[in-house]
């Protein structure tokens, strides 16, 4: 199964002036995983709530802007 968690997301928030970013997205076949910038590291994914609750906290840590 592509999806065993019964999802597919990608969630992509760029600044198009500086090009920071971060992404969790969980294509196949990498599965779940994060990217912060050009830095791309494992995500573990628990739930939906949680993965918008880290999606925004990433975004404010890493771009200061409140979603």
């Amino acid at each position: 199964m592509r999806y065993p968690d019964g999802i597919k997301y990608s969630l992509i928030c760029l600044n198009i002036r500086t090009q920071k970013r971060v992404l969790l997205d969980n294509h196949h076949p990498k599965g779940p995983h994060l990217h912060i910038d050009d830095i791309e590291a494992e995500y573990v994914f628990k739930s939906v709530a949680e993965l918008m609750a880290d999606f925004t906290r990433l975004v404010f840590e890493h771009l200061g802007v409140k979603l």
